[in-house]
């Protein structure tokens, strides 16, 4: 399992930092807050990727307060930082975060119209043709079906439309046949 952008942030902490780190594999520890530990070569944690404001408390508080975060855009460190601020965590010098840059996507080659798609024709109210001819889809598969005077339990459930107009049929209906 990989977790994204994980080597953007060990080539940022060594593009940036200087530092040669790889990633933790205490990922479910409370204390990283839900985020990605970055170790150094020594053994020292010396970053977080992507930790989730929710889950900063007590001991991950302490931790994170003097690690850099990393995110993976700047729109998740700010609100990161918004979301932490909201609860009343932040440390009294302020978070030290970065976010890496992820290469944008190349645009994709522009591919010939896709030819339109037909689209039932739908009437503007449901059937009043004097003698319709009704059809019910139960199960995927299409059934005849005739006016009733009664509801019976497939009209319950199913609804017919009119193979004249297109409308649905809003009255009670049988399975003919």
């Amino acid at each position: 399992m990989t977790r994204r952008g994980v080597r953007q942030a060990v080539e940022h902490l060594a593009r940036e930092h200087g530092i040669t780190a790889t990633a933790g594999l205490s990922i479910t520890d409370r204390r990283w807050a839900g985020g990605t530990p970055l170790i150094g070569p020594d053994g020292i944690p010396v970053a977080a990727l992507s930790p989730e404001s929710a889950l900063v408390n007590g001991e991950a508080f302490r931790l994170l307060a003097g690690m850099l975060l990393l995110f993976e855009t700047a729109k998740d460190a700010q609100r990161f930082d918004r979301n932490t601020r909201r609860r009343r965590k932040v440390p009294i010098d302020g978070w030290r975060m970065a976010y890496v840059a992820t290469p944008a996507p190349k645009p994709a080659e522009k591919a010939a119209p896709k030819a339109a798609v037909p689209r039932c024709r739908r009437a503007g109210g449901p059937c009043r043709c004097p003698e319709p001819e009704l059809s019910v889809t139960i199960s995927g598969r299409p059934y005849p079906a005739e006016p009733a005077a009664l509801m019976t339990p497939s009209a319950a459930l199913y609804s017919a439309s009119c193979q004249n107009c297109d409308g649905p049929y809003d009255k009670p209906w049988r399975r003919s046949g």
